[in-house]
């Protein structure tokens, strides 16, 4: 399969010939793709109704076990309003860090199915340029969590140098 952009007679810079084999990995690639961002997005529908139920169902109270300390505010009522909103808007970020990467996934998948079954180089360049989008997401995710974890570990160890002058 030759999925060129250019006629053969014209020169060009670089010409890529999609062979049998490359073609079934891409064909197999796209539909584990497919089902990975589906399995993702049925998990944040999920999410998303427990994000809606927590505050419907009692909120914080739901979590906690009857009678804990840990849930009682100055006037002696149980849940707190503010831890409330925090978790909601954590699980709510959280569900955005499954949600954009299962939608990247998924327009990979079905352009690059769509792309080889219609010999469309527009679309397989579209499908690869959603990989790149995805892979690019969990690079500057990967980033920030070792960024995370350094500034944990500095200051983890300014806190027990200091515990340890004390």
């Amino acid at each position: 399969m030759n999925l060129q952009q250019n006629p053969p007679s014209t020169p060009s810079t670089s010409s890529l010939v999609i062979d049998a084999q490359s073609r079934r990995y891409l064909l197999e690639t796209a539909g584990w793709g497919k089902f990975i961002s589906i399995v993702m997005f049925i998990l944040l529908g999920i999410w998303f109704l427990l994000l809606i139920l927590i505050p419907l169902l009692g909120g914080m109270d739901a979590f906690s076990p009857p009678g804990s300390p840990m849930m009682k505010n100055m006037d002696g009522d149980s849940g707190d309003a503010f831890a409330l909103l925090l978790i909601i808007l954590l699980m709510a970020i959280y569900g955005l860090l499954i949600g954009l990467p299962a939608y990247y996934l998924w327009k990979y998948s079905t352009r690059i199915k769509r792309a080889l079954t219609q010999n469309n180089q527009r679309l397989l360049t579209e499908g690869f340029q959603r990989l790149l989008f995805l892979f690019r997401f969990y690079g500057i995710l990967t980033m920030i969590s070792v960024g995370i974890y350094v500034l944990s570990l500095v200051f983890i160890v300014i806190f027990g140098i200091v515990a340890a002058l004390n």
